[in-house]
Formats: structure tokens, sequence, C-alpha cells
């Protein structure tokens, strides 16, 4: 798939959330709900949370073809996640907290939801940053240990949905079930290489 065909693909709920705000203010009608600001920090939070195990799952992909372009199209979906993440960031920043910052630290300090989001954050801004090629010719081996903690990630993201749910819990617990299974494949393929490099030795 052409690179430009695909970041459309992953721009369109950016593309959806921006429609609308355009036609709210052509014809004065509010398309985001009773309560915009939540909607949009919510819409923001699980558009990252779906590029996030999108990600994971091109991680168990083979590559039967160069033309598949795997590793380019997962550091783009990578990329996806950090951008709605900040847009989720963002939206709590000026809805929720009303650009108060202190009450962003004190949240911080007293909402494990908050300070399980912002870990999940701290983390995908380091993959963000080190996401070029540059950054994996000079990290060497870190790299690859840095970028396995997209299951850290993932893991904090769960948990922070849990505690952000009030009443419905499918969401979370379909997450829950779907980070189980990755992170089952993922162990299970690290299992399989380490075995076919322990050296046999015969009598």
């Amino acid at each position: 798939m052409p690179t430009f065909a695909f970041l459309s693909i992953c721009a369109v709920p950016f593309l959806w959330v921006f429609l609308r705000a355009i036609c709210s203010l052509i014809f004065d009608k509010n398309y985001f709900g009773a309560d915009p600001g939540m909607e949009l920090v919510t819409f923001f939070g699980q558009a990252a949370i779906v590029f996030l195990f999108i990600t994971l799952s091109f991680s168990h992909l083979r590559r039967p073809s160069k033309n598949l372009a795997v590793p380019r199209m997962r550091r783009i979906l990578g990329l996806s996640v950090f951008f709605y993440a900040t847009l989720h960031l963002v939206s709590y920043l000026i809805f929720l907290a009303g650009l108060e910052f202190e009450k962003y630290y004190h949240d911080l300090l007293t909402k494990q939801r908050i300070i399980l989001g912002s870990l999940a954050y701290f983390f995908l801004f380091l993959l963000a940053a080190t996401s070029i090629d540059s950054a994996a010719r000079n990290l060497g081996r870190a790299w690859v240990y840095l970028h396995r903690s997209v299951y850290l990630i993932a893991g904090l993201v769960v948990f922070h949905v849990f505690l952000s749910a009030k009443e419905n819990f499918s969401f979370a617990v379909f997450l829950l079930c779907a980070y189980l299974a990755l992170l089952g494949l993922g162990l299970s393929k690290a299992w399989r290489r380490s075995k076919s490099r322990t050296p046999i030795f015969k009598a």
C-alpha cells in the first residue's frame, strides 16, 4: 500500500472530528453531544487505543514479500498512536482541566487513571522520539528493548481504561482479552526465538 494512502487511512479519525467542527461552525449546531469536551477526550483516547492494538498486531505479521512493507506501516501506525494520544492529552488539558496545570498536577498525584495514562504517554513519547532510522542505529540493541516497552504501554492503557470506566466495562474487558492474547503471542514468539538460539551439544 502506498505511504500516502496508508497515512490517509490513519488520518480518518482526525478528519472526522475536523469536519464535525467545521459543520458546527457553518450550521451553528452542536455535533459533539451534551458534553463536547468529554466526547473529544474519549474519542481521541479510543482512537489512540485502536491504533495501539493494531500496531501490536502488526508485530506478529509475517512478511512473505517486500511489497507489504510491514516495518514502514508499523512505524506510521506507531506515530499515529502518539498523535492521537497527544490529542487525547491536549483535549483533557483544555476541556477538563481548563488549561489549569495545577489541576493536572493535582490529578497526577491523586488519581490513578491519570498516573497510568501519563506514564503510558511518557513511554509513547520516547518511542516516537526514537522512531527514526538514525536513532535505531545509534541505540543498537537498546532501541529494540526500548520499543518492546509497547507491551508495557498497552498494559498501562488497559488499566487506565478500567479506572476511567464508570459503569460500562465491556470495552475495558475486551481490551484486556486482546492484550493478554497479544502478550501471549509475543512471549511465545520470544520463547521460540530463544530456544532456536540455544546451542545443542551432542555426546
